[in-house]
């Protein structure tokens, strides 16, 4: 390696400003000359904004404030001044006071941030650490020589372009929608977690005059957001959550579970099956108190245990029929029941492994042939494990290496365990 390190971060989000924020940092307090580019397609902080889908932009936060992209500022990282430089330049508190909000988010009781206004703290992360930004759709990655060349579609020029010489590239983003029901048909009335945040503007008027009851399919956090939502719209129909679980769980704040999700020490203590028991329970199969005090009073929302297994036309095939949702539940798993449903929200989770189109065929085979073994032998860097080639960081497949790296739990531990091999590369 040179003494420069190049690295390509593929999406403006959460972990693209850790990583940007956490090299200017280095950069500043050790003359470590780690310079990142974020490729990004729409704009900075583009699936918390609410004007691309996944979000309205307006829900809060389920996490602190303070959780913010240094945190937790561990001094076991990079150091104290590290931290502190950290602190006083990218932390929450900093944007609100550089903003001139801070009095005022402290008067209010130091609030969750609304995901509109998280976007705007990563834009404002990323632009103050000097990060490179790219206006444009990453399509192909490609290694050669030990180096790394994104090709990607240009967003202003609208031509194909490529960027060449990167010692590593990051994988950002949860995803695509990506339904978990074997059968399902395209209709204006079947929305999922991107497409239903874009349609909000119309839909209580598309649902006025209906009878039929709304049918969310899933038990996670999104369900439960997309719940919220119409809840708070004034929806009036009956709301259904179908999910595969015997309720929808709650999370709340607790020292002991928060803890365990930045406490490296004892989590290699656990076995892999113990790590993936935790992870699900606590990131994907509970839901932050945040998102569930707005269904708690609802009268018109009940839950179904079930699992979808077709949402398909009534009569069969005719586009005019009503929404039928099929599902089985675990007591009688060969027996189809039945949910006449005027709107379909098929919240069933996101592709994380998108990422593996823009592979050459030889390792998008390598990652889509074996996912468990993606994970399972990641290493402490969040580097995927593809034979003949090294730099390719996945952090929201990084359950295993550690149950924080993939949310927003710790992004301050998620940057330094990332950029600590290239740091130690070239460091004196």
């Amino acid at each position: 390696m040179s003494t420069t390190i190049r690295i390509a971060v593929i999406g403006g989000g959460a972990k693209a400003a850790a990583i940007c924020a956490k090299a200017a940092s280095l950069r500043d307090v050790h003359g470590i000359d780690i310079q990142i580019t974020v490729f990004e397609r729409d704009e900075i902080g583009a699936h918390w904004s609410g004007g691309h889908g996944y979000t309205d932009g307006a829900q809060r936060l389920c996490t602190a404030a303070e959780r913010d992209v240094g945190f937790p500022y561990s001094h076991d990282g990079f150091g104290a001044r590290v931290a502190a430089d950290m602190q006083a330049r990218f932390s929450w508190a900093a944007f609100m006071v550089a903003t001139e909000r801070y009095a005022d988010w402290v008067d209010m009781g130091r609030h969750r941030p609304s995901h509109a206004e998280f976007a705007e703290y990563l834009n404002f992360c990323i632009t103050r650490s000097g990060a490179e930004i790219v206006h444009g759709d990453a399509t192909f990655l490609e290694y050669s020589d030990d180096s790394w060349t994104v090709s990607y579609m240009d967003g202003i020029r609208w031509s194909f372009e490529a960027r060449a010489d990167f010692d590593g590239v990051v994988i950002t983003g949860i995803g695509p929608a990506d339904s978990k029901i074997p059968s399902k048909i395209e209709d204006e009335r079947v929305l999922d977690g991107e497409t239903f945040w874009q349609s909000c503007a119309t839909l209580p008027d598309v649902m006025a005059g209906n009878e039929d009851q709304i049918v969310i399919i899933g038990s996670g956090g999104t369900a439960a957001a997309t719940a919220g939502w119409l809840v708070r719209a004034g929806i009036r129909q009956q709301i259904t959550i179908l999910g595969t679980q015997a309720t929808l769980y709650a999370r709340a704040d607790s020292a002991f579970e928060n803890r365990a999700f930045r406490d490296l020490d004892v989590w290699k203590k656990l076995s892999y099956g113990d790590r993936l028991d935790f992870t699900n329970r606590l990131t994907r199969g509970a839901v932050w108190t945040t998102a569930l005090d707005a269904l708690n009073g609802a009268r018109n929302v009940v839950y179904q245990p079930g699992r979808a297994q077709a949402v398909r036309y009534d009569p069969v095939g005719d586009p005019n029929g009503e929404i039928l949702v099929e599902f089985t539940t675990s007591s009688n798993p060969t027996s189809r029941q039945y949910l006449a449903a005027s709107l379909v929200v098929d919240a069933t989770g996101f592709d994380p492994f998108w990422f593996a189109k823009m592979l050459p065929s030889v390792w998008q085979h390598e990652v889509l042939g074996d996912k468990p073994r993606m994970q399972s032998a990641m290493s402490d860097s969040m580097e995927l494990p593809l034979t003949g080639c090294r730099g390719l960081h996945a952090p929201m497949l990084s359950q295993i290496v550690s149950p924080s790296y993939s949310s927003l739990m710790a992004l301050g531990a998620m940057s330094d365990a990332l950029l600590k091999p290239y740091f130690e590369a070239i460091s004196p």
